[in-house]
């Protein structure tokens, strides 16, 4: 997974799949993951945290927080 300014790009062993930050309206962080969302009720990306080191967590949360806005409670 690659994870830039453009948005994310997956690269999987027959392919991969970018996908542009205007494709995601918010997102969410829990204890274990990081859940980014294409609608109000679609979570279409959940990343979880325990494939990441401490400084890739805390960059990705850095983007995130650049590019999509926090789900709230409500969401």
């Amino acid at each position: 997974m690659i994870v830039d300014d453009k948005g994310i790009e997956m690269v999987f062993s027959h392919g991969h799949s970018q996908l542009d930050w205007s494709g995601f309206t918010k997102y969410r962080e829990t204890r274990n993951s990081f859940q980014l969302f294409t609608s109000p009720e679609r979570m279409a990306l959940w990343i979880p945290k325990r494939v990441m080191s401490a400084a890739q967590i805390e960059e990705l949360r850095g983007i995130l927080k650049t590019r999509l806005t926090a789900a709230t409670d409500g969401f």
